[in-house]
């Protein structure tokens, strides 16, 4: 049907999108099919049509298929119901302008559980990608926003000038499957704006390739990163010659973080993790799991009193340029099941954590009892 010259076709059933996909599917207010041009004949509306269709409704969930690769104008896109999006193997280019989530709790999909066809999302020169993040200075007025990136989702090729996602106050982004995105340049997977309690959840095999968190409620907020399975961090590289190259650059910028399972933050040409947080002593690191290995300024940073808490994994082959390379603690660190042993690797159960040099100080196995701080340095 035809609305204020705006080809809107009309609702698909849940049957009729489940034979085309093979897929368990929820029952969708509308499903629009998406090309570059509408066709009544072909029934395809445009992605502004779609978007436009699906403002008019909050309260609906609304599902956009892309018929062909497309490219999107310079517009910004503002969704505020929830919206899934399923690329047929498809593409969806970026120009100067993002995707915004608005509206409480608005949950925005990119693939589905179950789904086995891709979606890739290439270019953007602006801002970012998708943005769960408004223009006030305290994050999001609406807030609560989810995105989630199942198997299938890559971002590659982006050029955004601030971060693929931007994150704000109290939003979600969950990463499934094989999902995951690659660095084209210096840029952020997510930038935490100001007071924020973001959370990013990395599941399964996914992964971010090239780039870097720069902050999850980093400094002002309360957010964390939690990674789990085979998810992992890797070949976060700086390329542009900032002035400040005594600066360290962190593969990971947290208030909070745990690591569990067999994820991994690796071959970083920089630091691996720091946490800090404004208020002394409430950034914290759990490590249940996992690895942290060849980073080559430093594995962990833990600044302003921030506890760091090892109760599995490993931290190995990781050098800086003073004071060794695995772990710096200005705060409580504490290693259950470990022992250490100078320049040699030595495990002990589940942990592991190799000492380079001979600058081994102010070294302490903290115990229940102990309650005085002390510099951690190895």
């Amino acid at each position: 049907m035809i609305r204020g010259g705006v080809l809107i076709p009309d609702a698909v059933s849940t049957q009729e999108v489940d034979t085309e996909n093979d897929a368990a599917d929820p029952q969708y207010t509308q499903v629009f099919k998406v090309a570059d041009t509408a066709s009544v004949a072909d029934g395809t509306v445009t992605f502004a049509d779609a978007v436009n269709a699906i403002n008019q409704d909050t309260s609906g969930n609304y599902l956009i298929e892309l018929a062909d690769n497309i490219t999107l104008p310079d517009t910004h896109f503002v969704i505020k119901a929830n919206t899934t999006i399923l690329g047929e193997n498809h593409t969806i280019h970026f120009g100067a302008e993002s995707i915004a989530l608005r509206g409480i709790g608005t949950v925005l999909n990119l693939g589905r559980n179950g789904y086995d066809k891709t979606l890739t999302l290439t270019g953007g020169t602006g801002e970012c990608i998708i943005s769960l993040w408004d223009t006030t200075p305290w994050g999001s007025k609406d807030g609560s926003y989810v995105l989630n990136l199942y198997n299938g989702v890559t971002f590659e090729d982006n050029y955004p000038s601030s971060g693929v996602i931007l994150t704000g106050y109290d939003s979600t982004v969950n990463m499934y499957g094989n999902s995951c995105i690659k660095a084209a340049s210096d840029i952020t997977l997510v930038d935490g704006r100001m007071i924020s309690s973001d959370v990013l959840n990395m599941y399964d095999t996914s992964c971010l390739d090239g780039c870097n968190i720069s902050a999850i409620g980093y400094l002002h907020g309360t957010g964390a990163l939690n990674m789990y399975d085979q998810s992992t961090i890797k070949n976060f590289i700086l390329r542009k010659n900032y002035e400040n190259r005594n600066q360290t650059w962190y593969a990971v910028r947290a208030a909070n973080c745990t690591m569990n399972d067999n994820s991994r933050i690796e071959n970083c040409g920089g630091g691996g993790i720091k946490i800090e947080n404004l208020v002394r002593g409430t950034g914290t690191f759990t490590m249940n799991g996992g690895s942290i290995t060849n980073c080559s300024d430093g594995g962990v940073l833990l600044r302003n009193g921030s506890p760091f808490t090892m109760n599995g994994g490993s931290i190995t082959n990781c050098s800086a340029r003073t004071n060794g390379g695995g772990v710096y603690a200005d705060g409580p660190f504490t290693m259950n099941g470990l022992q250490r042993n100078k320049w040699r690797r030595r495990l002990y159960g589940r942990l592991s954590v190799q000492f380079h040099h001979e600058r081994w100080f102010h070294y302490r196995l903290q115990r229940k009892k102990q309650r005085r701080r002390r510099l951690c340095v190895f």
